[in-house]
């Protein structure tokens, strides 16, 4: 997995946990933490939890990409 899908798969794991895009996300050591750590947590999540968190994610994740210009 390369550097750029698993900082997407984090981003989008800490939109689920926390509703939001994470201010800063573009250290190697962040990403891997928070892919485990959230990963693991959402996990046992109730799948239609998981889903109904996700909207609006897509919109978010364009827009912190833009601002890492």
């Amino acid at each position: 997995m390369t550097f750029e899908e698993k900082q997407r798969d984090a981003c989008q794991l800490f939109w689920i946990v926390k509703g939001h895009m994470p201010q800063t996300l573009h250290r190697p050591d962040v990403v891997d933490d928070i892919y485990e750590s959230y990963g693991k947590r959402v996990w046992h999540w109730d799948p239609n939890e998981v889903f109904h968190r996700k909207e609006g994610w897509e919109e978010a994740y364009t827009n912190f990409l833009r601002s890492k210009k």
